[in-house]
């Protein structure tokens, strides 16, 4: 059920705003795929929010760039292999974003289970 709806993300994005392109919206909603597959595979283990949070970014983007390799080199897309560098550089903000938000936000989640019981 989750799957679906991280992937509807960046379709409602493209819609409304064009962003990301139509070239790259399948290669960012693969990404955002493995983003929350390795959140939920993380979410249990013994590691620091930030660890995991970091984890997850490098998986996507490693799995995003193999999938654009792939594209470029068996199906002859016309996405250029820089985009790789260019898109983790552009995106260098957001993960830091990410870095300073997520564990504050899975804190304070933490908490709010811990005083409900």
């Amino acid at each position: 059920m989750h799957l679906p709806i991280i992937l509807v993300g960046p379709l409602c994005s493209f819609a409304i705003s064009g962003m990301p392109s139509a070239v790259m919206l399948p290669f960012m909603m693969i990404e955002l795929c493995v983003y929350g597959l390795t959140a939920g595979i993380l979410r249990n283990v013994k590691l620091p929010t930030i660890v995991k949070v970091v984890i997850a970014q490098i998986a996507g983007r490693a799995v995003r760039a193999g999938a654009i390799l792939l594209a470029v080199n068996v199906f002859g897309s016309q996405v250029k292999v820089s985009t790789i560098w260019t898109s983790i550089g552009t995106g260098l903000f957001g993960l830091a974003l990410q870095w300073a938000l997520l564990p504050l936000i899975v804190y304070h989640v933490e908490n709010l289970k811990k005083n409900d019981n």
